[in-house]
């Protein structure tokens, strides 16, 4: 048996698992993002091509990674499986998710992530 051979099958079940660490960790942010109670759009005039609940989850999930924006949003556009769970019709620009998080209010985040998110969100 060649060594390239064993070497592939490894990063593939290395990839699969880290599918399945991502998929899991959307999951339960969604949850947790759900649980806070805040309004799908800030205002009844946004665009509405994505929810509060889907940006605050790309956020977690940013940190999660420990990524800049921009790379981020680069490896979003990779992750197919990431855009269904998320049902993201597109991927947000790098300059959506960081207005979004200068605008989103402490409160939300003091209130949902704290409570939560060591239970669930950072257990790797």
């Amino acid at each position: 048996m060649s060594p390239y051979l064993n070497v592939c099958s490894k990063s593939k079940e290395t990839t699969r698992r880290l599918a399945s660490r991502n998929i899991r960790f959307i999951r339960a942010a969604f949850s947790i993002v759900k649980a806070i109670r805040i309004t799908p759009y800030s205002c009844k005039y946004s665009k509405k091509i994505y929810t509060q609940y889907q940006l605050l989850v790309l956020i977690l999930f940013k940190d999660y990674r420990n990524q800049h924006y921009r790379d981020f949003i680069e490896d979003i556009g990779d992750m197919e499986s990431i855009q269904q769970e998320l049902d993201l019709s597109a991927v947000p620009h790098f300059t959506t998710l960081q207005k979004f998080f200068s605008r989103i209010k402490t409160l939300y985040l003091r209130y949902g992530v704290q409570e939560n998110s060591e239970s669930v969100l950072f257990q790797r």
